[in-house]
């Protein structure tokens, strides 16, 4: 017979604990204590289970028919109701949660230092804005706050680039089971796309001669110009160059060894020594060869330099730059020099530095 709230609140207890049956299984267990449980009784996978549904009247006769039927569907489907209980306990992951695993998970893949770095930098500020919510609930509207703040910063290539971030922690979390789209790829069209312009580079014969003449001529600090001749010459990227150590160089093999650790692309990476390259070296291991680092800071011991140092020590460029030109950066440099308006063979012709 099924139960009523009269018949319910009626119930008193016993010795033992009394089960009065509703019908489906549905069961209320009154306790000696005097305590009214809802259970539910079922089979599954062709075992006796127990569901526990709450207490009397906290849980009242009808949410605990309700809870019944929910948990029928759920066997109906082939799904334990006590499994997706304790699954429902857990609490759901958090923005912070999940991109915090994205991250360590990038740096077990073995990215270089300095591409985790930036990641660690760019997902501290989605941590400040949403990293307490959880992840499967945010939506391309939450995001985009965050996305305008840079913007109106003018640094549209950084909001370009958290979106991005954004995109491949939500596709993580995909994968993993954590959420179910990528709200951050329909974002692509919402963001400022600034017209883009060439990046200042020498593209000419006689401002490469200019500037490898000056980087002759320079009077600072020699760690600073022997970085600068090396990045001139090899063509590395500033942060491979400065953090250049002397057990990279193999001078019997004239040749420089980056782990790939180092590199950008996470490839190992050979530079072979050219003369100029060994004789700027060699006239800086005095000074700096006592420790590990080619090019170690002064102000910081057991760091290198840094881009800044090679930024402030570039010359000024030998024409007045145009009004969308930036000042001259390493970077730069090695791109201008990476790309010569002429080949090598013409800009020994007209007694252009080789």
């Amino acid at each position: 017979m099924r139960l009523t709230d009269a018949k319910i609140r009626a119930a008193r207890p016993g010795e033992t604990t009394k089960k009065l049956s509703d019908g489906g299984g549905l069961q209320l267990h009154v306790t000696p204590a005097g305590g009214k449980l809802w259970r539910l009784a079922y089979r599954f996978e062709a075992k006796q289970r127990t569901l526990a549904i709450g207490r009397y009247p906290d849980i009242s006769l009808k949410a605990a028919r309700n809870a019944r039927d929910a948990a029928k569907a759920l066997i109906a489907e082939g799904r334990d109701p006590s499994v997706e209980k304790r699954k429902a306990k857990i609490a759901p992951p958090t923005w912070a949660e999940v991109a915090l695993e994205f991250l360590e998970h990038e740096r077990q893949r073995g990215r270089a230092e300095g591409t985790v770095k930036k990641l660690a930098h760019q997902i501290d500020h989605t941590i400040r804005a949403f990293g307490d919510r959880p992840i499967a609930e945010l939506r391309a509207s939450d995001l985009l706050p965050l996305l305008r703040v840079f913007e109106r910063g003018g640094k549209h290539e950084t909001a370009r680039q958290v979106r991005a971030l954004c995109s491949r922690i939500f596709r993580y979390a995909v994968a993993t089971d954590r959420c179910e789209n990528d709200p951050a790829a329909v974002l692509t069209g919402a963001l400022v796309s600034p017209p883009r312009s060439g990046y200042p580079a020498i593209t000419n014969r006689e401002e490469v001669g200019a500037l490898m003449r000056a980087l002759r001529g320079y009077a600072g600090e020699p760690t600073t110009a022997t970085a600068l001749r090396v990045l001139a010459y090899t063509f590395l990227r500033p942060g491979e160059v400065i953090s250049l150590r002397w057990t990279d160089v193999d001078w019997s093999e004239r040749l420089i060894s980056i782990p790939a650790a180092r590199m950008k692309m996470n490839r190992p990476h050979l530079v072979p020594i050219s003369r100029q390259v060994a004789e700027a070296l060699r006239a800086l291991q005095p000074w700096t060869g006592d420790g590990p680092l080619i090019f170690p800071s002064l102000r910081a011991p057991g760091k290198a330099i840094s881009n800044n140092t090679l930024n402030a020590a570039l010359p000024a460029r030998p024409r007045p730059r145009r009004a969308d030109e930036d000042h001259p950066c390493s970077h730069r440099q090695r791109q201008g020099i990476h790309r010569p308006a002429v080949r090598p063979a013409q800009a020994r012709s007209h007694g252009q530095p080789r």
